[in-house]
């Protein structure tokens, strides 16, 4: 979410085949990306976020959450503006 360069690289190869990566974070300069071989090839979505709110949206949406609960990753807990109520 930091519009690092190294960030924004790392998101790319992590993420699976056909999944999604939400960019969240202003570059301060122009980012240099292969999209053949970290986009394309790879078959991803990207999501331009505009905020947090968007981020719980899309995280409720992806995880089925009700309104009580944004999301439940095992092992990890998020951080507390991701509270439905912190916004």
């Amino acid at each position: 979410m930091s519009g690092v360069p190294s960030a924004l690289h790392q998101a790319f190869a992590a993420v699976r085949m056909g999944g999604r990566v939400q960019l969240l974070g202003i570059p301060t300069a122009e980012v240099p990306i292969d999209f053949a071989n970290e986009i394309i090839f790879k078959g991803l979505t990207l999501y331009g976020v505009m905020g947090r709110k968007d981020v719980a949206e899309n995280l409720s949406t992806r995880c089925g959450a009700t309104s009580a609960t944004v999301c439940s990753i095992p092992g990890r807990s998020l951080p507390t503006w991701f509270s439905p109520g912190a916004y």
